[in-house]
């Protein structure tokens, strides 16, 4: 479980992440769709792809906080590795933007790690992870 709260060094900077072995970033062959949701549209936007080089976790602005929550599903398992998750950004003028993400690494690599990066520029906050132990 990974969470994170908090701002970008730019304005709506995309959140990513990729699944890391022994100290390397895979680059390739990820499979991911998000929505995004606001008042003002019919219906969602959706965003996806199936040649993807990282998982978009959302938005973050420079001025709004935004806060978010990630699954990583047993990455260390020889499986295809996959992300699912929910973030809200409090947008200027109270309004609400909400992302639902989805994706996986399409092989069966055993994993180690993984970076969580913007797309530019830096980030400020606070990104925790959390274990779930299978009891």
């Amino acid at each position: 479980l990974v969470t994170r709260n908090g701002l970008s060094s730019g304005n709506d900077v995309v959140f990513k992440i990729r699944f890391r072995a022994s100290g390397t970033d895979a680059t390739t062959d990820y499979r991911r769709v998000a929505s995004q949701m606001y008042p003002g549209i019919g219906t969602p936007s959706v965003d996806g792809s199936n040649t993807a080089t990282e998982i978009n976790l959302g938005t973050i602005s420079s001025t709004n906080r935004s806060a978010s929550t990630y699954f990583v599903m047993a990455p260390q398992v020889a499986q295809r590795s996959i992300v699912h998750g929910q973030m809200t950004h409090a947008q200027s003028g109270a309004t609400i933007d909400a992302y639902t993400i989805h994706g996986f690494l399409n092989n069966t690599t055993s994993y180690d790690g993984f970076t969580i990066y913007p797309a530019s520029g830096t980030i400020t906050g606070t990104v925790r992870v959390y274990g779930i132990r299978n009891a």
